[in-house]
Order: structure tokens, then sequence, then C-alpha cells
């Protein structure tokens, strides 16, 4: 399921939705089917800086997430009245708040593993569990 999807299944409510979403992706990046592919983008990353780069594909166009259209998309659908937001400015601020424990925790992880191969050793379930904890604080922060 999209993460729009489930937002609007939650009727708007950012908390509950990443409350679901997240979660199923810090599985499916630490334990998933890809996660190799993730440790070692994560080691790449830290070895090179290609995040400055565009990444095009072979008919030329560019891929990436379009974080502008979707922070449009996401602060068209949240229930503002459930936040203690104030302004657009506000709503920028605090979804970039709210995604930093995911990439904590995910970066974390795999900046501990000394090798590809500890990546089956991982405890998903106590990984959530601190992103949860985590976002718990930040949920207490903004909620009204």
């Amino acid at each position: 399921m999209t993460f729009f999807k489930e937002l609007d299944e939650q009727n708007g409510d950012i908390f509950a939705t990443v409350k679901i979403v997240f979660p199923k992706q810090i599985h499916e990046v630490l334990g998933g089917e890809y996660s190799n592919f993730y440790y070692y983008l994560l080691q790449a990353s830290f070895m090179k800086d290609f995040r400055q780069k565009e990444v095009k594909s072979k008919d030329n166009s560019k891929h990436g997430w379009n974080v502008k259209q979707d922070f449009d998309v996401i602060y068209k659908m949240i229930d503002k009245e459930k936040l203690k937001i104030k302004s657009r400015s506000d709503f920028d601020m605090f979804i970039r708040i709210l995604i930093t424990p995911f990439i904590i925790v995910i970066t974390d992880t795999f900046l501990q593993m000394k090798h590809e191969s500890d990546i089956p050793k991982i405890d998903i379930e106590e990984k959530k569990q601190e992103y949860l904890h985590k976002l718990e604080f930040i949920e207490y922060g903004f909620s009204k």
C-alpha cells in the first residue's frame, strides 16, 4: 500500500499513517529481499557523495523522489487540525522531523554492521519498536 493511499484511509492522520507505513518500510529495508542492496547503497553514500548527481535512465529521464510535489500532496491530505502547525514552512519542517527517526534507525543499523553477512542477525522487531518509540516523542510535541 502506498503512503498516500494509507494517509487517505487514515483520514489524513499523519501519525497513524507513519505508524503503519514506516515499520513496514523498516522491515523491507532491513530484512526484505533487497536488504543487501540498501546496505551497499548506504555504504556507498558514505564513501562518495553520489547524492548530488542526477540519476538518468537510458531514455535520459530523471528518476528520484520529487520532494516538493510529494510534500504538496501530503500537505493537502493531512488533518492539520490535529497538529501544531501554523504555516506551510512549519509543515515542511515537521515532515523532515517526522522522517528523521526512520532514517536514523536504518542508517545506524547499517553503520553498526561490519559486513553484509550481519544483515540476517538484525532484530527487525526491535528496530521497529525503536522507531515507534522515537515517533512517540515527535507525536507528543506536534499533536494538539
